[in-house]
């Protein structure tokens, strides 16, 4: 029994070096890096990100995005926002602020036509041609406005 009872006391300690000892395998194995994610066959996936200078030009020059209101003015007749300029690969982004159905036409086609949207709903289109577009709304004809693009 005596002897018994040495045993357990030296269980304790070496159970401590022999944890102490895999933790610090452990650490030593894996250095932080992780390996490549791979593909069903088994090859290194890779992600390829071209930037152009055209890209690079529009990231400095062009907004994210204008905002083109569509509201009630105090007669309680609906207008389009002022006509905008933007540089070319602008987003414009038309924002139905009325309480009923809205349109954002191109007057000549050189854009696509929204269709009918309801109250706060947008209508969207990115303008990559330099050059005058007239639009209007097929619902209320007398709103008309302009999108001018530069550049």
């Amino acid at each position: 029994m005596n002897i018994l009872r040495r045993m357990a006391h030296l269980r304790c300690p070496w159970l401590v070096l022999f944890l102490a000892f895999i933790t610090t395998l452990l650490l030593v194995a894996c250095d932080g890096t992780m390996p490549p994610a791979t593909n069903s066959i088994g090859t290194p996936n890779t992600t390829t990100t071209r930037v152009t200078s055209t890209t690079a030009a529009l990231a400095t020059t062009a907004p994210a995005f204008e905002q083109v209101s569509i509201g009630t003015k105090s007669d309680g007749s609906f207008a389009f926002a002022a006509t905008i300029t933007i540089p070319k690969g602008t987003k414009v982004v038309w924002l139905n602020e009325t309480s009923v159905l809205q349109a954002v036409t191109s007057d000549n086609g050189a854009f696509p036509s929204s269709g009918t949207f309801g109250p706060g709903h947008t209508y969207a289109v990115v303008f990559h041609t330099a050059g005058t577009f007239s639009y209007h709304c097929t619902r209320y004809p007398y709103m008309t406005a302009q999108v001018i693009v530069i550049g």
